[in-house]
């Protein structure tokens, strides 16, 4: 009897893993976080580009490296801890520092203006969620084309852009916090 009770324990362990791994793989306060960067952020684009610029080359990686910390936690919280996840994750956004680090570059070195390399950085913020909801955490499928959305909007909507992309997507990760990924208790 003490087999079958260790194989039904052994079965439930499993069960619950299973059902762990379909939910999501992103904190809720990592979408709170990023909100936040984002809401207090863009905006300053529209009131002097260089203020916006500076804010995102502190708060960009300041977020990067509180995400990692509060993803760490909330894995191993739900007893999900993988290095080949956490490197997944931790690849994936540094390339896309990286991309935004090259259009920095551009804009520096005066190959493209200011406005062009915003709306570069917005675009490849809308591949990274995109590909990001493909292989890491499915809620972030549908904030890249919200934040895709948001960069044709640019082509049409000529004052306070920023502030609306900052609004807009602001909202589409507390969302994300609050919506995505509800398959039982996996909140941070």
């Amino acid at each position: 009897m003490n087999d079958f009770k260790k194989a039904s324990e052994d079965l439930s362990f499993v069960r619950e893993a299973i059902t762990r791994a379909h939910e999501r793989t992103s904190p809720p306060s990592i979408y709170v976080l990023w909100g936040l960067i984002t809401l207090a952020g863009m905006p300053l684009f529209d009131v002097d580009p260089r203020w916006g610029g500076m804010f995102f080359a502190f708060a960009g990686p300041i977020g990067g490296i509180l995400s990692g910390v509060l993803g760490a936690r909330f894995a191993k919280r739900i007893g999900q801890e993988s290095r080949e996840q956490a490197s997944q994750h931790a690849m994936h956004w540094t390339a896309m520092m990286v991309a935004i680090l090259g259009v920095v570059g551009l804009d520096a070195s005066g190959a493209i203006e200011g406005p062009v390399a915003g709306r570069l950085i917005l675009l490849i913020i809308a591949f990274a969620y995109f590909t990001a909801g493909l292989y890491l955490d499915r809620v972030e499928l549908w904030l890249g084309l919200l934040t895709f959305a948001c960069f044709v909007g640019m082509f049409f909507v000529h004052s306070y852009e920023w502030t609306i992309t900052g609004i807009v997507i602001g909202a589409g990760l507390f969302l994300a916090a609050a919506f995505g990924g509800r398959r039982g208790s996996t909140r941070s």
